[in-house]
């Protein structure tokens, strides 16, 4: 599933992350939570995404939460001061699939 698929359906602004667990690979989820970033912001309306925290790993969760450029913490909306942008955050995701590649032989 993309983002820029046209069966997305924008009218509901929370999405429950149901369809990526269990992930075909946490690289395409993190990969789709990224370019996000390239289509909502042509969208007035918020988007929520949530996500059932005991299905994750940590190292995921932290990653997914880089993809997003506000957050909610505590029950407080604000920026995340974690947040990288999808060109870095696509390299480093390509950087990462490379090291793994040549790390396997």
């Amino acid at each position: 599933m993309r983002p820029d698929d046209p069966e997305i359906k924008y009218d509901d602004p929370c999405s429950l992350q149901r369809w990526s667990y269990p992930p075909s690979s946490p690289r395409d989820l993190l990969e789709y939570e990224t370019r996000l970033n390239y289509i909502l912001p042509q969208y007035k309306d918020p988007v929520i995404c949530t996500y059932d925290l005991a299905k994750f790993g940590a190292s995921i969760v932290v990653d997914i939460m880089r993809t997003h450029p506000m957050i909610i913490i505590g029950g407080i909306v604000q920026e995340n001061p974690f947040f990288v942008p999808p060109d870095e955050f696509l390299q480093e995701l390509a950087q990462r699939q490379e090291l793994a590649q040549r790390c396997a032989g």
